[in-house]
């Protein structure tokens, strides 16, 4: 077939089609200019409360800003594994950065930006239009009380003192303890001081004891198995035991400087302290537990009739199932009833002061709030932050005008709250007793400015660092972590005065809380033949006795510390008001 003939042929098979393959280009052709029918997009309910453009989502840190919403997105797994210091940092920090967020909706005060903030869901806060009148209420109230409070000539003298003999022993160092910036810082709050926005150093040291407290209280006071009874009753037993050694023991080589006078992380950590050191510790170590504590003063009349009161003892008061118990951890007594009751019956009651502050002053402060709400997105029971007002109202509730209308309680408590901000003592009506500012967590404050005393112990008593690590894993119930470390301190050559012993003698005391009787019982005793002269004899004898009734060997317990007889194991106390310490 020729090319022709082919070509003829090809022609008259399109031909034959041409109708058919025509159409379908047609067809094609008009279908892609026709425009297709795409699906609807998906409808988005919006909220009410968001009106105008979307903000875009702004990471700074570890939070996202999008809108009203600020949400915290460190893994909670991350945060649990910082250090308590680490913690406090990362608080301090955020907290910075989420008061500058609000500063750009509003130029008012740390009052204002925190009274806007709420927790809002999971992991985040939100941000109001306007600030919660209630919740203003309450930070000016703590600013009135701090703004107020003043020292008194005889707190003057003594931070006089401690500053000279500072500068005696460490004449390089005046610069660090001079008197005139610590009289400066201990005279009073500025209001300037007490409505700042950020974490001042002094105030990461009072969120890093915040969140160690926290744990020594879920460690010693036990979980939701345990009633709030036996939770009071295992934090006394703990704090007589680690706290309320009945002795005075000064830094070596001086005196002036005796170091159970401290703050209460401080106390444990040294496992000394003062009746109402003792009482300062149990009061936190219960708020921390979930139940409300006071400080106490029990006074009598001043015979020399300088003053209308002196007092001659501290104890705290601890609400327990709605209801105030006396309790006196330095002679391990829990009373059936409240102070204002025994005031009625019993001479040592009568004329005591129920202070409503028995925090760190730190606490107080409105940007205290703030770093409390954040570190409650991964420590929910986390508290940080005390209402002074709060803590009046409900004295007044329980005691002052139990039953009253809601109204007239309220009332009651600014009258009163006015009354204590201006350092006047408020008598309760039908009671010998009265309610207080506490001046002396202020008075601390600028006492060991600067960190001042623990500056000296370093100098002073350097073996109080070196034990300071294993004592910490020690009151936070980390007992096993805390016997591998005394293990190697066994080893450890120093030589500074105390050091064996004290070494010693906690190393024994987590034996005890490790319930390892066979092997305490015998340490326990050579201990007191290695120190026949340790004041730490008598302590030990209470916790011998313990052992010793664990062990079934009750005639022993008796001999050891005769009010042992009753013992029924740790931090029992078998008849309540009658067990002495």
């Amino acid at each position: 077939m020729g090319a022709g003939t082919v070509s003829a042929s090809v022609y008259r098979l399109l031909k034959s089609f041409w109708p058919l393959l025509g159409g379908g280009l047609l067809v094609w052709f008009l279908f892609w200019l026709w425009p297709a029918k795409r699906p609807e997009p998906p409808v988005t309910e919006t909220k009410a409360e968001w009106t105008g453009p979307r903000e875009p989502v702004q990471r700074v840190g570890d939070v996202e800003f999008e809108g009203n919403r600020i949400r915290f997105v460190l893994p909670p797994e991350k945060f649990h594994a910082f250090s308590h210091q680490d913690r406090a940092q990362w608080i301090a920090r955020h907290v910075s950065i989420v008061v500058d967020h609000v500063k750009l909706r509003t130029d008012g005060d740390i009052i204002d930006i925190v009274s806007r903030l709420e927790p809002s869901g999971s992991m985040t806060l939100s941000i109001a239009d306007g600030g919660n009148e209630r919740a203003a209420r309450m930070l000016a109230g703590n600013v009135k009380f701090a703004t107020y409070s003043r020292y008194t000539p005889n707190q003057d003298s003594a931070i006089k003192n401690m500053t000279v003999a500072a500068q005696s022993l460490y004449p390089d160092s005046k610069e660090i303890f001079d008197f005139e910036k610590a009289r400066e810082k201990a005279f009073q709050f500025s209001e300037t001081d007490i409505l700042a926005d950020r974490l001042s150093p002094g105030a990461v040291r009072h969120v890093t004891r915040s969140l160690i407290y926290q744990d020594v209280a879920r460690a010693q006071a036990g979980g939701g198995h345990r009633t709030d009874v036996e939770k009071l009753e295992a934090l006394m037993d703990w704090v007589f035991v680690n706290v309320s050694n009945h002795f005075e023991r000064a830094a070596p080589d001086n005196e002036f400087l005796k170091d159970w006078n401290d703050n209460p992380l401080e106390l444990m950590l040294r496992g000394m302290g003062d009746c109402d050191r003792s009482a300062f510790v149990l009061a936190v170590l219960a708020r921390h537990a979930g139940l409300d504590g006071q400080v106490v003063y029990l006074n009598r009349p001043d015979p020399l009739g300088r003053t209308k009161f002196v007092s001659f003892h501290t104890i705290s008061q601890i609400r327990v199932n709605h209801r105030w118990l006396a309790v006196d951890p330095f002679s391990n007594i829990i009373y059936p009833k409240s102070v204002a009751d025994l005031s009625l019956t019993d001479e040592k009651f009568r004329n005591a002061f129920l202070m409503m502050n028995s925090v760190g002053i730190r606490s107080l402060l409105p940007v205290m709030k703030l770093a409390e709400m954040i570190c409650r997105m991964y420590i929910p029971d986390q508290l940080m932050f005390f209402d002074i007002g709060n803590s009046v109202r409900q004295t007044v509730a329980d005691l002052a005008k139990p039953g009253a209308p809601e109204a007239d309680i309220e009332q009651t408590t600014q009258s009163i709250l006015h009354k204590i901000s201006m350092a006047t003592t408020v008598a309760i009506p039908t009671f010998n007793i009265y309610i207080k500012g506490w001046e002396l967590p202020f008075w601390l404050r600028g006492y060991y400015y600067a960190d001042m005393q623990r500056l000296l112990k370093k100098r002073h008593a350097p073996f109080l660092e070196i034990l300071r690590d294993v004592r910490l894993k020690q009151i936070v119930g980390r007992y096993d972590e805390a016997q591998r470390l005394f293990d190697s301190l066994k080893q450890s050559k120093h030589a500074g005065v105390l050091f064996p012993e004290e070494r010693d003698y906690f190393s024994l005391l987590n034996l005890y809380y490790l319930n390892d009787d066979d092997t305490f019982i015998p340490q326990a005793r050579d201990y007191q033949n290695r120190y026949p002269d340790s004041p730490r004899n008598s302590m030990l004898n209470y916790l011998l006795a313990h052992s010793l009734h664990r062990e079934g060997r009750r005639q022993e317990a008796m001999a050891v510390y005769p009010r042992g007889a009753n013992f029924m194991g740790r931090g029992s106390v078998p008849i309540l008001g009658v067990m002495g310490g």
